[in-house]
C-alpha cells in the first residue's frame, strides 16, 4: 500500500515538478510566453517564485506523507522532561546567540562573518542548547527564527523601500511579532508537564507560525490583495494564503488514532 500511494504520490507531482521547472524555462525561453494564453498569464506571474513554491509543496508534501506512513515507527512514550543545565545557563546561551545572530546578520563584523559565513557554525549553540536546555526548544523554534526574518522585513520596507514608517514599521514587524512569539514560547514551556505535551506544542507552533510568516511575507509583497490590481506577487499571495488555511485547518482539528499503545502525532479537539 505504500508503495502505491508514492506512486501516485509522484505520478500526481509531476505536473507540480513542471511548474518548478517553469522557472528557469521561463527565463531562458521568454518569447514563447509571450504567445497565446500565456501572453495573459505572463505579466502577472513572478515564475521563479512559483518554482519556489512549487519546490516547498511537492517536497513537504513528500516528507508529510513520509511521517504519516511511518507514525507508528516514530511515535514515544510520553517522558518526563530532562535538563541538562538550568535557566541561568540557558538565558545566557540565549544572549549570546541572539548577539551573534543579529550582528551577523544586520552588521558587519568581518572576523565573526569569517566564521558565521559556514552557517552550520550557527546552529552549534543552538544543538547543545535543545539537547541540554528545558526553554531552548521553545524559543529557537519561536521568537530565535523570527528575529532575522522579521528584522529583514523592517529593513527592505523602510530602510531599502522607505515603504512605511519608522515606528510603525518597528513597531508592527518587529517588536510585535517578537513579543508574541515570546509570550507563546514561554506559556507553552509551562505546560509542558501537560499530556501530550508534543502534541500541544505542534499545533500552537504551527498556528502561530503560520500566520505570523504569512503575514510578514504578505507586507514584504506590498500586500498583493486579489481584487486590487493584480502584479507579480498576487498569485503568489494567493497561493500562501490557500497554504496557511489548509495549515490552520491542520492545527484546528486534529484526530485521535493511537498507534501500537503509543501516542499518535494527532490528537483530539482543538488546540489542546
Amino acid at each position: 500500500m505504500a508503495r502505491a500511494l508514492s506512486h501516485d504520490i509522484m505520478y500526481l507531482s509531476r505536473p507540480m515538478l513542471q511548474i518548478y521547472c517553469d522557472g528557469p524555462y521561463h527565463a531562458w525561453n521568454v518569447e514563447s510566453f509571450r504567445q497565446g494564453w500565456f501572453a495573459t498569464l505572463d505579466p502577472h506571474m513572478n515564475w521563479w517564485n512559483l518554482m519556489e513554491i512549487t519546490f516547498g509543496a511537492v517536497f513537504g508534501a513528500v516528507l508529510s506523507v513520509g511521517l504519516w506512513l511511518n507514525r507508528g515507527l516514530i511515535a514515544a512514550e510520553e517522558k518526563a522532561a530532562t535538563t541538562e543545565f538550568g535557566a541561568p545557563i540557558e538565558w545566557l546561551l540565549v544572549a549570546v546567540h541572539v548577539v551573534a545572530l543579529v550582528a551577523w546578520n544586520f552588521a558587519e563584523f568581518p572576523l565573526l562573518d569569517l566564521v558565521a559565513d559556514h552557517a552550520l557554525t550557527m546552529i552549534a549553540i543552538p544543538l547543545v542548547a535543545v539537547v541540554g536546555g528545558r526553554l531552548w526548544p521553545y524559543l529557537v523554534t519561536l521568537p530565535i527564527v523570527a528575529l532575522p526574518i522579521a528584522g529583514k522585513t523592517v529593513r527592505q520596507l523602510y530602510n531599502v523601500e522607505a515603504a512605511i514608517p519608522a515606528i510603525a514599521g518597528y513597531a508592527f514587524y518587529l517588536v510585535l511579532p517578537l513579543i508574541v512569539t515570546v509570550i507563546v514560547a514561554l506559556v507553552l514551556a509551562r505546560q509542558s508537564d501537560r499530556r501530550p505535551s508534543a502534541l500541544l506544542f505542534s499545533r500552537w507552533a504551527l498556528l502561530v507560525t503560520t500566520w505570523l510568516y504569512f503575514g510578514l511575507n504578505f507586507a514584504f509583497f506590498h500586500y498583493p490583495w486579489p481584487w486590487q490590481a493584480w502584479t507579480g506577487r498576487t498569485p503568489s499571495g494567493i497561493a500562501f494564503a490557500v497554504c496557511s488555511l489548509i495549515l490552520t485547518a491542520t492545527a484546528l482539528y486534529p484526530t485521535a488514532k493511537p498507534v501500537d499503545g503509543h501516542t499518535d502525532l494527532t490528537g483530539s479537539g482543538i488546540l489542546g
